[in-house]
């Protein structure tokens, strides 16, 4: 399979860190608020899949 769709977006498998650029297509299935006394402070959690399915948990501060 194809690691970047007929549209020009990236499949969340071959999002690497090393490039901040990307284009993906993403569909949140989940999300909350992780309320913490330790560290940064509260943050916005994120469970989000692409069209083939794979998965990612992603953290906003």
């Amino acid at each position: 399979m194809a690691m970047v769709t007929s549209n020009g977006n990236t499949l969340l498998k071959a999002v690497k860190p090393f490039k901040t650029g990307w284009k993906v297509e993403i569909k949140v299935l989940h999300s909350w608020t992780q309320h913490s006394s330790y560290g940064g402070g509260d943050t916005l959690e994120f469970i989000l899949a692409d069209v083939t399915g794979d998965k990612i948990h992603r953290t906003c501060k």
